[in-house]
């Protein structure tokens, strides 16, 4: 509009520039004494005649330039409000949504409240209830207190004389752990000595081992031993090409189906000295009898053959 109105204005001023230029050349014909007064009518008709037709094609042109321009921006006007309109629309739309989800968070709200409201009722009838039979209670607990604070200071009392029996038994403990250990070393100090007396006892005994049991079938332990001293170390015979024993005998008594190895012979000597010279005579070679090595050993007592 703005645009239109200065447009308006130029045209304006140019024709009022035309008809001062135009008056001004009217003037100046007037004053020159040359010209005479029918040119002058004729001009001024002219120029006032061109005049007119230009303001009224300058005033047609104005015209439908406006009138194209107020289409335009009528045009635009209502394109603007039909898009305003819709984006209006699409508001109002997503209010209206808006507006039906709150009514519906505002029922449920409603109804929790409602269902709050009597629970609360609920419960204070139940609170009711409950304070009158607490308060029949509060007797009941009164008395039961009592009766525990009772049986309490009773067993304070049996648990000082727990305390008291404890300590006497830990003190009872004590001493008795000092006599086992005395008792432990005592049987210690009897185990070794019966043990030395035991390996003393067998200084006089030999112990062979790999002999086959299938060997006492037809002849005698002592018989058997004796060809056994008479094949190994014939030197070591006494008179009558015999050697004193006093006992022979396998160990254990009875054989364990489950142990496969033949049992051991011991040999209890009348001599000291010829069982010293078997024994030497082992060492410096391999024994043996009908196939099969033996082994003779000086016999000791189990917990010495184990250590």
């Amino acid at each position: 509009m703005n645009k239109k109105f200065e447009k308006a204005l130029t045209i304006d001023s140019f024709s009022m520039e035309r008809e001062q230029t135009s008056n001004t050349e009217e003037t100046k014909n007037r004053l020159s004494p040359d010209e005479s007064p029918k040119r002058d009518m004729s001009c001024s008709s002219i120029q006032k005649n061109l005049l007119e037709d230009i303001k009224k094609a300058l005033t047609r042109e104005l015209e439908e330039k406006w009138e194209k321009e107020r289409e335009a921006w009528q045009e635009s006007l209502e394109k603007s409000s039909h898009a305003f309109k819709d984006r209006v629309d699409k508001e109002i739309k997503s209010l209206r949504n808006k507006i039906s989800e709150l009514e519906k968070v505002n029922n449920s709200e409603e109804n929790r409240i409602s269902e709050l409201e009597k629970e609360n009722s609920s419960l204070k009838n139940k609170m009711e209830k409950n304070s009158i039979e607490d308060k029949n209670s509060i007797g009941q607990l009164q008395r039961d207190i009592k009766k525990v604070s009772e049986e309490n200071t009773s067993l304070k009392i049996r648990l000082e004389q727990a305390e008291m029996n404890d300590s006497r038994r830990n003190q009872e403990g004590v001493k008795q752990n000092q006599r086992n250990e005395i008792i432990e070393k005592t049987v210690k100090y009897l185990i070794g000595k019966t043990t030395d007396l035991e390996n003393k006892s067998r200084r006089d005994n030999l112990r062979i081992i790999g002999l086959p049991e299938k060997c006492e079938e037809k002849k005698s332990l002592d018989t058997i031993f004796q060809e056994i001293i008479k094949e190994n170390c014939p030197d070591i015979l006494e008179t009558e090409g015999k050697i004193d024993i006093e006992k022979i005998h396998r160990s254990p008594t009875e054989r364990d189906p489950k142990i496969k190895t033949p049992r051991n012979i011991v040999v209890k000597f009348k001599n000291h000295q010829t069982k010293e010279k078997i024994l030497e005579a082992a060492r410096k070679k391999q024994f043996r009898y009908g196939g099969s090595t033996i082994r003779i050993t000086q016999d000791l007592a189990a917990s010495t053959l184990k250590e």
